[in-house]
């Protein structure tokens, strides 16, 4: 697989993540206020997110240049059946949740029509109006692991993508930006994108283009942004309030991460560590398990309230900071270390993604969200990545088993016939059996 300097988790750290956590510290409580906040970030806080970032990004930089020991084995190969059995399976669920969410506005699309003509508080109310059905609805999330099948089917398959398979991925396209719009979930679209940008990058002849795709990447997301937020809360409260579209957008883009961070300065403030990974395995509270909430204050103790810290200061900033997250639930020793293992992880994740190996294709492009989203959430402990995260380390576990049969030697009096169903179809470089003397 081709790679560029962006695949790169150790730089992600180094030219992403830093550069906003130093921002988020330097900003003055001015910046804050339009945010109703206060810059809470202090000096003990900033030097142990910093050792984090820098001890991630040593330990990513040494899993991503360590080569294995022994050579890769090779890529098992699909055979069709069982490659359309897996992408279709995982299609129906992911759609399937995605239509039980946009379900209601089958009966109100007048509803629907008010947030794509940007009618005011109508983005707000179609947002309340759409299903949650805690344990169904988050399958929806698979869309990102069906997209990466359909990208890699020529590696898993040594075969084309059919009409189907491509007017199966415009359809999750569609589908998604009906989700973004109407249930004002921006993440959902960025999940479906990088991992296609990353994977076309990777597939294809290396080219400048691809190099400098970040900047283009910068400039596609701030339009996004501006775009979404425009229906989302321009026309219903800040129009009046700001002369241009373009600085209000700027403006809350950096709000969204230097909120998100201070929130969870915040909440690492109160001095209280929970040695449970209640921030970084937020999957666990919100699996739909009778109890499980007061299992999880008991265990976080009576002088810390969950609900209180999540809902923070204020309403509509209220992401607590991928970064605080592991510091939150460990403490700063066992949350330095945290940032090293995961740092490792990601190093040699890259690496496997970069070898052509089952898990590092799988995993790898949506793994990759999680890097870019440090500074706001801690992605990968989130519930929303708990399906493909499972998903995507079940199918690399299964694929060696879904593998088409290998050729194999039949031996007929004083010749041998090689065959297989390698050999059977349109892919096949030679006949269909070949006799040798």
């Amino acid at each position: 697989m081709n790679t560029y300097w962006w695949f790169r988790p150790s730089r992600i750290a180094l030219l992403v993540v830093m550069p906003i956590v130093v921002f988020s510290f330097c900003a003055s409580n001015k910046f804050y206020e339009q945010f109703s906040a206060l810059n809470v970030i202090s000096d003990n806080s900033f030097f142990l997110i910093w050792l984090s970032i820098m001890g991630f990004a040593g330990a990513s930089w040494f899993g991503e240049v360590l080569q294995p020991a022994r050579p890769p084995a090779s890529m098992p190969r699909l055979s069709e059946a069982n490659f359309r059995l897996l992408l279709f399976g995982l299609a129906f669920v992911a759609i399937g949740a995605t239509v039980i969410i946009l379900a209601p506005f089958a009966t109100n699309i007048g509803l629907a029509m008010r947030v794509l003509t940007a009618e005011p508080g109508a983005s707000f109310a179609a947002r309340v109006y759409t299903n949650q059905i805690s344990g169904v609805t988050s399958q929806s999330n698979l869309s990102g692991l069906v997209l990466i099948l359909i990208m890699l089917k020529p590696t898993l398959t040594r075969l084309r993508r059919t009409r189907s398979e491509k007017m199966l991925l415009v359809i999750m396209l569609v589908i998604t930006a009906l989700k973004v719009v109407l249930h004002t979930e921006r993440l959902s679209l960025i999940e479906l994108v990088v991992p296609m940008c990353i994977l076309l990058a990777a597939m294809r002849r290396r080219s400048a283009l691809w190099a400098v795709a970040p900047v283009f990447g910068m400039v596609a997301m701030v339009a996004f942004f501006t775009g979404t937020e425009y229906l989302r809360s321009w026309t219903a409260f800040y129009a009046g309030r700001s002369d241009s579209l373009i600085n209000f957008a700027l403006a809350r883009i950096l709000g969204y991460y230097a909120t998100a961070l201070n929130n969870g300065a915040f909440i690492y403030n109160q001095g209280h560590s929970y040695f449970f990974p209640i921030f970084t395995g937020e999957w666990l509270w919100r699996m739909p398990l009778s109890d499980l909430n007061a299992m999880m204050a008991d265990i976080a103790g009576p002088g810390v309230n969950l609900v209180d810290l999540l809902n923070l200061q204020y309403a509509e900033f209220n992401n607590t900071s991928g970064m605080f997250a592991p510091l939150i639930d460990f403490g700063p020793l066992f949350g330095v270390l945290t940032w090293i293992v995961l740092g490792y992880f990601s190093g040699r994740l890259f690496r496997s993604f970069a070898d052509g190996h089952c898990l590092g294709l799988i995993l790898f492009p949506t793994w990759y969200i999680g890097l870019l989203e440090l500074p706001r959430i801690f992605y990968w402990g989130d519930n929303r990545y708990f399906p493909p995260l499972v998903m995507s380390l079940v199918i690399s576990l299964m694929l060696p088993y879904l593998s088409a049969q290998r050729p194999r030697t039949i031996r007929t009096g004083g010749y041998s016939i090689d065959r297989g169903v390698d050999h059977l179809g349109p892919e096949a470089s030679g006949n269909a059996s070949r006799i040798i003397p």
